[in-house]
């Protein structure tokens, strides 16, 4: 339990650092907000190259209190299991996205589609699990409008993960971060955003698991910029086909 201790103490430390070091980026006040996103993750292991997921999530903003989105997402990953790149996977996904959009003059629920394409590389270290992420993602929205011109925004985003594995204990803590490049016509491009999390996973048992973590989202910008505090709760359920 002493390492535990440790290693929670280790997180507090770091998120305040972080919180403390990245307010002072800003003169100007921001705003905040709290959201909750709520997911059922179904993942099929076709063999052992292949893994198909399906995952639904609904989210909520303005302090949890309003509907954002719903999201449906299909990902396939595949993974070579060959000795030179045997821990590289690579994946594609499509998402359709229910949206509010309650802010500007225009409010009303929007339809759009996003596609990414992933490439993966992970690594163990002692008691350390580590895991890099680069991904290509482009969304749009659904044209519905023929007045108006519907412009896609392109996302080039690298992610990180680091697991520490503690012995006989379920809750291994995982420390995140993540970094978006933005590009859209019109809109705040370049380095726009980023996020850091900590969280964990627990194993009911070997097909199913729960995901919570813990995320603050920055916008990376001087004039109303915006911090998210979000409460990410996961159901994951992995199945093999026979």
């Amino acid at each position: 339990m002493n390492k535990l201790y440790k290693i929670l103490l280790f997180l507090v430390v770091l998120l305040l650092l972080y919180n403390k070091g990245y307010s002072q980026y800003y003169i100007l006040p921001q705003k905040y907000d709290f959201e909750t996103w709520n997911a059922i993750n179904l993942k099929c292991k076709i063999n052992k190259n292949w893994d198909v997921k399906l995952e639904e999530q609904l989210r909520f903003k303005t302090y949890s209190t309003e509907f954002d989105r719903f999201l449906t997402q299909i990902e396939v990953k595949y993974n070579p299991n060959n000795k030179k790149i045997e821990n590289f996977d690579f994946g594609f996904g499509l998402r359709h996205i229910f949206a509010n959009d309650n802010i500007g003059k225009i409010q009303e629920y929007e339809n759009h589609y996003r596609f990414h394409l992933d490439i993966s590389h992970k690594f163990k270290k002692n008691n350390f699990r580590f895991k890099h992420r680069l991904r290509f993602q482009r969304k749009k929205e659904f044209e519905k409008n023929e007045q108006k011109i519907y412009y896609p925004s392109m996302d080039l985003r690298l992610k990180g993960y680091v697991i520490y594995k503690i012995k006989d204990w379920k809750l291994d803590p995982e420390i995140s971060w993540e970094f978006f490049l933005h590009n859209e016509i019109g809109e705040l491009n370049n380095f726009t955003k980023h996020r850091i999390g900590i969280g964990t996973d627990y194993d009911i048992n070997k097909k199913q698991k729960i995901s919570i973590s813990l995320i603050k989202e920055g916008e990376v910008k001087v004039w109303d910029a915006k911090t998210i505090f979000i409460l990410s709760i996961k159901y994951n359920y992995t199945f093999k086909l026979k």
